[in-house]
């Protein structure tokens, strides 16, 4: 998922209600460019309007191309899920994967809603049971 050029990029998962996130796991594109998810911010809480005033759960160094790297957020509570790259030069963001994992009254949903700067974004989420800690799982890369 390329995110676009802008000043502090951001992406936004609305998980619909609060949870406990325990971790984010983010896979890296695994072709060219995999240092643009240097930096990144990972923010987990119940702001919608400004997602830069969520707390940060963690900070992604470097991730590398097509790796998986899994950021502890110790049960930080929220509805939004943002990562975000921080500063006054415009820059891209890319994902490949992203995976929240926490605890929480868990529902099936069909249809998750994420936004990209503003514009918001409507598809097949991976909402699972009670049975499972996987919040949801984004997977925009084609492997070849």
């Amino acid at each position: 998922l390329l995110l676009g050029f802008y000043s502090e990029p951001w992406w936004k998962l609305d998980l619909m209600t609060t949870y406990s996130v325990n971790r984010v796991n983010i896979t890296n594109r695994h072709d060219c460019c995999s240092d643009r998810i240097n930096g990144a911010e990972i923010r987990i809480g119940n702001v919608s309007s400004n997602v830069l005033s969520n707390p940060v759960c963690a900070v992604v160094s470097t991730i590398p191309a097509g790796a998986t790297y899994s950021y502890p957020c110790h049960g930080m509570k929220g509805r939004y899920v943002t990562v975000n790259i921080p500063g006054p030069l415009q820059k891209y963001l890319t994902l490949c994967e992203v995976e929240v994992y926490g605890e929480g009254v868990l529902k099936q949903a069909d249809l998750v809603f994420w936004e990209n700067n503003g514009v918001t974004i409507v598809g097949l989420g991976c909402m699972l049971s009670a049975f499972s800690n996987l919040l949801h799982k984004m997977h925009l890369c084609l492997k070849r």
